[in-house]
Parts: C-alpha cells; sequence; structure tokens
C-alpha cells in the first residue's frame, strides 16, 4: 500500500499542528530531519526527538517527531508523528516535501481502515474510533470507548459459539435424517437460542436510548400565547435567551439552545405561540412550530394553570396526539384554575419543580429504570440493524424449532452466523468499508 499523510489537528493557526505519516516507505522521511549537529536521526521505535525540520535543504522549523515501528503502531506499518508550529503555510511547504518522497494524501479514514486491514482493530473496534470523535455526551463517550476496548466483539465471540452448538446439532440430524433427535437436544438447542435471543433483545433496546445520548433529545416547547413559553427556556437554559413579554405572538420564530440534563443532551425549542391569526408573518411562525412539534422527540405542551383551560388548550391537545407530550401546568405560584391531568406542575417565573420538569424529559427520553450497568450498548445503525434481523430469524426458530425442518433451520443459523461476523468484519466487501470509512475525518 502507499505511504499516505494528513494532519491529525485542524490545520489552523494554532500553538502545534500534528500530521501523521503511515506506510512502507515511511522511513524515506528521516532525511527531512537534522539533529542539532547536523546529522540525519536513526529513529528508533517509540522515542520522542527534538529536531529540525529541512524543507529545500534549509530549516524550515524546529518540530517534535516520534516513530513507531511495525507493527507495533496504530496502523500495524511504520508510522511518524510530527509535531510542527502551528502555521498552515509551515503544513504546505512540509506536504511539498512528503509529496516529493512519493508519499501520496490519506483518504478519510484511511489509518484506521488500515489498522482494521492489518488486524489492530475489528471492524466494530473501527467504527467505534469514528462514535468516539462525535460523542456529544460523557456517557456517550464512555459507551463509544467500551467498544473500542472490544466489548461487542466479545459478545459477538459469545453468540457464534452458542449458535455454533445450535448448528452442530442441527447439522448432524440433516446429515443423518434417519437418525431421530430427542428431547434433550431440542432443549438444548432452545435455551442456546433464548440465551441469544435475550441478550439481542436488550441490545436492540439500547440503541434508540444511546442515540439520544450521541446526538441529543429534541424537545419542543408549545402553546398558546402567553402561557409562559419563553419564560419556562429562560429559565431551564438559566439566562434570558427569549423575549417575554404580556403582548401575545411576541415569538415568531422559534428559538433553540441545548442544555445537558444529567449527561443527556438536550436541545430545547421554544416555538410560536399556537393560535388562529389574522396576521401573515405569526401565521409563519406558526406553521414552523407545528412542524418543529412534529420533529420533536418530546413535547412540554405549557397551560397557564392559573386560568380555565380554554378551547384552544382543548385544541392543542387533539393536535399533538401521538406525540411524546409532557402536559407542564405553568403558573402554580398562582391559584390554579385550570382542571386537567397535568404530568407536572411548575413555575417558569419563580423556579418552582424545574427539577421534577427536568427529571421528567430524562425519563422519558431514556426511561426511569434506565441501566447505566457495564453492558454492551448498541451505537451504531449498521450493527443496530444487522442485530435486529439476526433477533427476528432467532425469534422464528425458537418459536418454531420443527424437527421436521431442521434443513431450513440450518440455513437460517448460517444466516446469522453471517450477519454476525459481518460486523466485526470477519466478512466484508469492498464496498462495506468505502461507506464506513468515508463518514471519517481526515487524520483518522
Amino acid at each position: 500500500m502507499d505511504t499516505i499523510f494528513a494532519p491529525i489537528t485542524p490545520v489552523v493557526s494554532s500553538a502545534v499542528i500534528v500530521v501523521r505519516i503511515s506506510g512502507k516507505d515511511t522511513v524515506k522521511a528521516f532525511k527531512l530531519f537534522r539533529k542539532k549537529n547536523g546529522s540525519i536521526p536513526a529513529f528508533e521505535h517509540a522515542r520522542v526527538y527534538h529536531l529540525k525540520f529541512i524543507h529545500n535543504n534549509k530549516e524550515l522549523d524546529d518540530v517534535i517527531a516520534y516513530y513507531f515501528k511495525s507493527p507495533k503502531s496504530y496502523t500495524g506499518e511504520d508510522i511518524l508523528e510530527i509535531s510542527f508550529h502551528g502555521n498552515p503555510k509551515i503544513l504546505s511547504m512540509a506536504f511539498n516535501e512528503f509529496i516529493k518522497l512519493g508519499f501520496r494524501f490519506a483518504e478519510p479514514g484511511e489509518f484506521t481502515k488500515r489498522a482494521f486491514l492489518n488486524g489492530k482493530l475489528d471492524l466494530s473496534q473501527a467504527e467505534a474510533v469514528n462514535e468516539l470523535i462525535s460523542a456529544k455526551s460523557e456517557y456517550a463517550v464512555m459507551r463509544s470507548f467500551e467498544q473500542l476496548k472490544g466489548n461487542l466483539k466479545a459478545d459477538i465471540l459469545e453468540f457464534k459459539d452458542k449458535l455454533i452448538d445450535v448448528l452442530s446439532v442441527v447439522e448432524v440430524f440433516v446429515d443423518f435424517p434417519d437418525e431421530d433427535i430427542d428431547d434433550e437436544q431440542i432443549v438444548f438447542c432452545r435455551n442456546q437460542l433464548k440465551s441469544v435471543i435475550d441478550k439481542l433483545s436488550y441490545m436492540i433496546d439500547t440503541f434508540n436510548k444511546m442515540k439520544y445520548f450521541k446526538y441529543g433529545v429534541t424537545v419542543a416547547i408549545a402553546g398558546r400565547p402567553n402561557v409562559g413559553k419563553s419564560s419556562l427556556l429562560n429559565t431551564l437554559l438559566n439566562e434570558d435567551r427569549a423575549i417575554v413579554s404580556d403582548i401575545p405572538g411576541t415569538t415568531r420564530d422559534f428559538i433553540e439552545e441545548t442544555i445537558m440534563i444529567k449527561d443527556l443532551p438536550v436541545r430545547f425549542v421554544d416555538t410560536a405561540g399556537l393560535r388562529d391569526t389574522d396576521s401573515d408573518i405569526e401565521s409563519a411562525g406558526i406553521g414552523f412550530s407545528y412542524k418543529r412539534i412534529k420533529e420533536a422527540d418530546i413535547v412540554l405542551l405549557v397551560f397557564d394553570a392559573s386560568n380555565p383551560l380554554s378551547t384552544e388548550d382543548i385544541n392543542l391537545l387533539d393536535d399533538v396526539k401521538g406525540e411524546n407530550v409532557i402536559k407542564v401546568a405553568n403558573k402554580c405560584d398562582k391559584p390554579i384554575c385550570a382542571k386537567m391531568d397535568y404530568d407536572v406542575l411548575i413555575s417558569a417565573k419563580s423556579k418552582i419543580n424545574i427539577d421534577k420538569l427536568t427529571d421528567l424529559i430524562y425519563e422519558r427520553a431514556v426511561g426511569a429504570d434506565f441501566d447505566k450497568s457495564n453492558q454492551t450498548f448498541l451505537i451504531t445503525e449498521r450493527h443496530y440493524n444487522a442485530f435486529l434481523d439476526v433477533y427476528n430469524t432467532l425469534s422464528t426458530l425458537y418459536s418454531n424449532f420443527d424437527t421436521d425442518k431442521l434443513d431450513l433451520i440450518s440455513i437460517d443459523l448460517q444466516d446469522c452466523l453471517e450477519k454476525i461476523t459481518e460486523i466485526t468484519g470477519q466478512k466484508y466487501t469492498n464496498e462495506l468499508l468505502d461507506n464506513i470509512f468515508s463518514k471519517f475525518c481526515i487524520g483518522k
């Protein structure tokens, strides 16, 4: 494979910009460095050097360089990493030197792709690298790192062993149809299948919850004008982000801001007050509001608890049917006049029960009994889809373990094993690799 290079830090004016070189010809780059005495360094594995970088036979920069000899490196190839002073012009001149040596610029994710191809990571671990970089919460970081360490790989090996046990029993009776499979062997097969199905069910259930920890949950704040939506947003953000006014229709566009509730990123969208209006501008804002409500993961439907429910309030309840709605009664610091089954009573102005509201948002997103123990969580859609297919197939096998159809059961089990091995990359196509690693940033 070609020797490749790329910056592994942003190429912007900064203190330092780091460049990585990987490949069989990495040693050719040694000639671009000089020690204090003017000699070319003889790089040793895992050593750090303070050197001069040479461009057109002249000193270009003081750099820190470190060398990792194959196979003890991230990619499994010879790697040289150089910390330049953070001037993009210096990088441009250095890149010209690398190109002269026959190196080429790395494609997105190519370093990690080589780590996979050289057996340093399995495919699930390689994908975890990208998930680790893009994670937006502490919990998502932890789960991505767990997968990088190989927890999903370990579970897949366990699934494979159990399915192979079942397949071994089934294959015997497929090859020797005159033999009768006894009840004990059927119980063994069903128990093995049940064990895999139960674990898969748990892992599949974690996927949507992990999406919230990775990308955040969107919460739309909706209601008719003057129920306190903007005040609630300001209280949740702990700042005056939205204009608060007694004049109906103040909010004509939506405002978005993100906070952390526990370790969950929550993006609040304050929408325009929902009512009938003759104003074209306000109508446009209301139209956007309904769109954002439909797109939201959770809707906070806010009511003014100090006034009786209006026809508009009742109509709004019908409008958001089918959504994940939390009914919020605001202004509970005043005498309560509205009569309905609220999920939480608050006062945005007096900051009463705001903690109860945030707890309820968290529970609606991930569940009150959400288990944060060291179980394996699915963090990519590819894994989710593969496991869902396997789960559906195995569930059918478990429910209909028909000894008269062992040949079909054998085919389904082999198909499940194939899908599982695709997750770790024991079986892959170039198209699959291109699709996965094209989503990586340059430098990884």
